[in-house]
């Protein structure tokens, strides 16, 4: 089944959105996260270094502090 409307429908996400990008990630999937966190109210992003397309495997650690860093906040 076709997923339709997906850009648009970002805004009406109602929570806190996270991209982790590896630094070593194409180019067309580092823009597709930040357009992501243009088109939803509460966007961010993080780079994990020496990492591309799996940051969480690749560098579990920079991951995780980028992941912990990110629920502090929103969490208070």
């Amino acid at each position: 089944m076709p997923v339709t409307d997906t850009w648009q429908r970002a805004a009406g996400i109602g929570v806190p959105v996270l991209a982790l990008n590896g630094s070593l990630d194409s180019p067309d999937h580092l823009g597709m996260a930040e357009r992501l966190i243009r088109a939803v109210p509460e966007g961010r992003t993080a780079t994990v270094e020496r990492a591309a397309h799996y940051p969480g495997m690749e560098n579990p650690a920079a991951y995780n502090a980028h992941l912990r860093t990110f629920l502090e906040q929103v969490t208070g």
